[in-house]
């Protein structure tokens, strides 16, 4: 069910705070005098709001979200930023790239050393600080760094369209995809804290993302 618009008659979507074309409050909107819209284009495009990141239709001049005045620019290509993924689709797309690397890392280390599986499996592990664990955790950083300082993205999060972007939309430098990955850790202790702040923050960001200013974003494809 759509929510015009009382000053310039714009059909919003019913959770719009703010209208969409005038940028006028729904909630507490003030009386004014009806102005006839322009007609519907069907804009594919997408506005990306500077100030709260949210995915705004090419056609709004306000965020519908918290009613901040958009530019002009409109965001182009197969691949947008859009709004904060959520805690079940980062932890699945976390838990691919460990899949992922761990086989790898046990491939890597079967063939290299001519050990059992099961004897490599058992020796990666934070615990046991050995030549396996230095060789998994080095794979593991590598990886994580390389992907998302080139694409802002791991192979998980690539399967489930979800991007890593600096807080103000921008990419990551190689250096701070690197200290990203070593602040799994802050997040992981005690108790995994940190990584439940994603569900439980509007931004929906962990701990590591608020110390190295980073938010995961869904793409709009």
């Amino acid at each position: 069910m759509v929510k015009g618009c009382p000053r310039c008659g714009t059909d919003n979507e019913p959770g719009n705070k703010f209208c969409k074309e005038c940028g006028i409050d729904l909630v507490q909107p003030q009386a004014s005098e009806q102005v006839s819209p322009d007609e519907a284009t069907g804009p594919v495009e997408k506005k990306v709001c500077p100030a709260c990141r949210t995915v705004n239709a090419a056609s709004s001049t306000y965020c519908y979200k918290c009613g901040i005045a958009l530019s002009d620019q409109v965001v182009t290509g197969i691949k947008a930023a859009g709004n904060p993924a959520g805690f079940w689709v980062r932890m699945a797309a976390f838990l691919i790239d460990n899949i992922l690397i761990t086989a790898f890392s046990v491939l890597a280390l079967v063939l290299s050393t001519g050990a059992e599986i099961g004897d490599v499996l058992a020796q990666i592990s934070w615990s046991s600080f050995g030549s396996a664990t230095i060789v998994s955790q080095a794979l593991f950083a590598a990886y994580f760094t390389f992907t998302i300082g080139r694409w802002g993205q791991t192979i998980g999060k690539s399967m489930l369209g979800l991007q890593v972007v600096r807080k103000d939309g921008s990419r990551l430098s190689y250096m701070r995809s690197f200290a990203r990955y070593w602040s799994y850790n802050l997040s992981a202790f005690p108790l995994f804290l940190g990584f439940l702040l994603i569900a439980l923050t509007s931004q929906q960001r962990g701990l590591h993302d608020y110390v190295c200013d980073t938010r995961v974003v869904k793409l709009i494809r």
